[in-house]
């Protein structure tokens, strides 16, 4: 068997593992266990980016040395070798798939997920893009999720090896800008893209991912078909902003790994893959799309989830004041015009709007001081959702507010999220919390 000298021992070849584009992959036996041995493969008309790719790879691991979440490079050859006899040694890492089996709840995809989404995070901020995700570069290893074959990285300040019009990038998974323009292309949102295509595989257990953006209204595409969990629906919804054409549309690496870190931690039992036949997935792909109004109206079902526990909220506040005071609150509290997204200066509409308010007033006829406390979400056309929660001090005179420079002003907080998505539920709950935080010193200052 064919040996290599590298600089820390010698390897020699027992089993390929695999093939690329420019490489095989081998077993080898080295001084100190198995490992994985690359090597560019020895071709009589090889493309003529064959060799520098290689180079690059190996550069790339470099400069990636001690991150976390990279599937590290041993060794490599004890001179400096030819271009004609590159290789470099890595640990043997099993592949996500046959980690994860057949078996894996949709908790433990995310969680694998936002690591790998955590590890290209890492990577892009060191100014590289890998621009090969798909689930065969995917890898479990010293017990952590990493990323590997890194073939095709794109390094800073490095020289444009891709022909001006030829692809880049996995079939299947490949970003759209990256089939015609790669050399312009953010590669770092081309990762997100493909990503995002990964983790619809392994959601929902088919082959290959389908192509361009992920629609969830189209029942043969949504993971909700392919999964009876309550993360499907969330899980949709950061897939389709993932594989949006507009690169500049599409989150973060660091992003995703925060949306799928709180879709792990989701208490939630975990459920088992539904073993639907092939039967039922194919009547499942012929559903039509929603209609619009259908559409609409599961906005709406999300949105209302969504508010549901910041009016609970603002609501047990009201009663709170009620029990301290001993006043009676008005059962409803105009909202300040300016609380909330305004459409008139650019933007997209609003699609739903409503407000929850109580006000306590106390004092004389003349001066009335007057407490108002109130939610408020808008919808917007775009699939925002806006929440405002808060609550106000004002002087009344005459019962019409005073609109004095020294009024004394209460709290309020404002934040938007993709409707439907872990990030709204998390601004729910980061607003309710302030309410209940800001709202003693406000409270002094009534009782004054």
């Amino acid at each position: 068997m064919q040996r290599y000298r590298g600089r820390l021992g010698t390897y020699e070849l027992r089993e390929r593992l695999g093939a690329g584009g420019n490489g095989e992959v081998w077993r080898a036996a080295g001084v100190s266990g198995d490992v994985a041995i690359k090597i560019l493969k020895q071709r009589r008309i090889a493309p003529s980016d064959a060799a520098p790719r290689f180079a690059r790879e190996v550069a790339a691991l470099r400069k990636l040395e001690g991150v976390a979440g990279i599937l590290p490079l041993i060794d490599g050859p004890a001179d400096e070798a030819s271009p004609s006899d590159r290789w470099f040694v890595m640990p043997i890492a099993t592949p996500l798939k046959q980690r994860l089996g057949g078996e894996a709840s949709l908790k433990v995809i995310c969680e694998a997920h936002a690591h790998f989404a955590a590890a290209l995070g890492r990577v892009h901020e060191r100014g590289i893009a890998h621009r090969d995700i798909k689930p065969d570069n995917l890898y479990w290893f010293n017990d952590q999720w990493c990323l590997g074959d890194f073939g095709l990285a794109d390094l800073p300040d490095a020289a444009e090896l891709t022909e001006s019009g030829r692809k880049l990038g996995p079939a299947f998974y490949i970003a759209p800008e990256m089939l015609n323009h790669a050399a312009d292309a953010d590669g770092a949102k081309a990762d997100v893209y493909s990503l995002g295509k990964a983790l619809w595989v392994l959601a929902t257990g088919q082959t290959y991912p389908m192509p361009g953006v992920h629609d969830p209204t189209f029942a043969g595409s949504a993971i909700a078909t392919y999964r009876n969990d309550p993360r499907s629906p969330l899980l949709d919804e950061l897939v389709r902003r993932m594989t949006l054409l507009d690169p500049a549309e599409r989150p973060s690496a660091n992003d995703v790994a925060h949306e799928l870190g709180l879709l792990a931690q989701d208490p939630q039992v975990d459920i088992p893959p539904d073993p639907d036949s092939a039967l039922k997935r194919l009547r499942a792909a012929l559903v039509p799309h929603f209609t619009r109004r259908e559409e609409a109206a599961r906005q709406s079902t999300l949105t209302e989830a969504t508010i549901d526990g910041v009016k609970q909220t603002v609501e047990g506040v009201v009663k709170a004041i009620e029990t301290q005071t001993g006043l009676q609150p008005e059962t409803w509290y105009d909202m300040p015009e300016y609380w909330g997204y305004d459409p008139h200066l650019g933007g997209p509409g609003i699609k739903d709007e409503d407000s929850l308010g109580y006000s306590f007033e106390a004092g004389g006829d003349v001066h009335t001081w007057r407490l108002g406390v109130g939610v408020k979400h808008q919808l917007l056309s775009d699939g925002t959702l806006c929440l405002h929660v808060g609550y106000h001090l004002d002087r009344l005179i005459d019962g019409h507010d005073a609109n004095t420079l020294d009024m004394p002003r209460g709290w309020e907080d404002q934040g938007s999220a993709p409707n439907g998505t872990p990030s709204a539920a998390e601004l729910a709950a980061r607003l309710t919390a302030g309410l209940k935080q800001n709202l003693p010193d406000v409270m002094n200052r009534y009782a004054e």
